[in-house]
């Protein structure tokens, strides 16, 4: 046999595909698609909860309807809250069936759900501080400069009232940043938010660590104030004073001494005290941290001061 005959077996196999094919696509069908739900609103009034983002529906009619359909548009159902009322109301399922966009020749046989739940309130908006929920480790030898730093440090976030009063922060996604010996600046997205119940015009903040290799440097000798102490008392602390021993960078350390550290007592905490051991408190420069003080704890004795 040669290529002539062979090419025509192949021609006459194709045209009998596309005749088939011709003749089969005038014949009604039933095909399942995904329909998109869409929600159109005017921001006079906002869901509780979610509603499902898509389902699936059963869709009839002839073939070449349906694939001029599906190369031109996808199904969608458009859910309009223009003027929806306030409270719970439900879509059964022939609204949803009814709701669906289709072309003229086509129609919705069923649908994957039953009924869609709307549950509807006012619409607000709030402006949020931004937390960060990251694990951040640094490297040996290592720590910040201070805080970290949140730009935008706090984020507008609108939907359903109900849900926007009971909000005290919105945090990020969960991070772990592991081994830092270096400034770092980089992108964290916000933590997701129900679908058409609340929104915000930022989805992500940039978060800058400013990083410095640290010591430690002690302190001996430290003095001890005695706040709010009446002028006819007086404490004897035993020992009488502290020394500590403070981590921080090491740009903060190198001017750091005694003259930057304040360690107090309030006599009321002595008055109310009844173990007889009392802890001083600490004021030190912010980015430095007392790891360690000697002693932790001091016996005290309360007595009247000689005139």
């Amino acid at each position: 046999m040669d290529n002539k005959n062979y090419k025509i077996i192949l021609i006459s196999i194709l045209f009998a595909i596309l005749l088939w094919f011709l003749i089969n696509m005038n014949y009604e069908y039933v095909t399942t698609d995904e329909v998109q739900i869409n929600l159109i609103n005017t921001n006079k009034i906002a869901l509780k909860q979610p509603i499902p983002d898509f389902f699936k529906a059963k869709i009839k009619g002839r073939g070449w309807d349906i694939l001029s359909f599906q190369l031109t548009s996808n199904p969608e159902f458009n859910l309009d809250l223009t003027n929806a009322r306030f409270g719970t109301w439900r879509l059964i399922k022939k609204d949803i069936l009814e709701g669906i966009s289709l072309s003229q020749n086509l129609i919705a046989l069923d649908a994957s759900i039953d009924s869609i739940n709307i549950y509807t309130d006012k619409y607000d908006s709030i402006k949020l501080p931004v937390k960060l929920n990251a694990e951040i480790k640094f490297k040996e030898g290592y720590a910040s400069i201070g805080e970290y730093e949140i730009k935008p440090d706090s984020i507008w976030i609108k939907g359903a009232k109900s849900i926007i009063d009971t909000l005290k922060y919105w945090p990020t996604k969960n991070i772990h940043i592991k081994d830092i010996s270096e400034p770092i600046k980089l992108k964290i997205p916000l933590a997701d938010m129900p679908k058409y119940v609340l929104e915000s015009n930022i989805n992500e903040v940039e978060i800058n660590i400013a990083v410095e290799p640290f010591a430690d440097k002690t302190l001996s000798g430290i003095n001890i104030i005695i706040n709010a102490l009446p002028t006819n008392k007086e404490v004897v602390l035993i020992p009488p004073k502290v020394d500590i021993i403070v981590r921080g960078n090491i740009s903060l350390l190198t001017d750091f001494s005694s003259e930057n550290v304040q360690a107090y007592i309030e006599y009321n905490d002595l008055l109310n005290d009844s173990t007889g051991y009392i802890q001083p408190k600490f004021s030190i420069p912010e980015g430095l941290k007392i790891i360690k003080t000697n002693p932790e704890k001091f016996q005290y004795i309360i007595r009247k001061r000689l005139m």
